[in-house]
């Protein structure tokens, strides 16, 4: 994860991974905070291939931003920043990117 707002990595952001079913309904897979490179310490699947499915990532924006002091509205602009993305390989490279300010975020398919 990046804070462009800051223009450093963003440490301490918390990350959930979720599986999504056809009904819509999701199952926790995993949670994990950045390390100061704005990564996890390990892969949020790991250990296997990841399962051809469709995922939410969901990102604690809106805290991440209230815990380094930036002044934003209440409610934050930005609060849970939620992908939605599609495995469609199992052996895949699914590096996930985050590029965010308190107004704005962009994310793409990393290798």
């Amino acid at each position: 994860m990046l804070d462009t707002h800051a223009g450093r990595p963003a440490a301490d952001l918390a990350i959930e991974l979720r599986e999504l079913s056809a009904s819509g309904r999701y199952r926790l897979v995993a949670r994990a905070v950045t390390n100061e490179d704005g990564r996890t310490d390990a892969p949020l699947i790991a250990d296997r291939p990841v399962p051809i499915g469709r995922y939410e990532l969901a990102f604690a924006v809106g805290d991440y931003f209230a815990h380094r002091g930036v002044r934003v509205a209440d409610p934050p602009f930005l609060d849970i920043v939620p992908i939605r993305f599609a495995v469609a390989e199992a052996e895949g490279c699914y590096h996930v990117p985050l590029l965010v300010t308190p107004w704005s975020y962009s994310i793409y398919r990393g290798s």
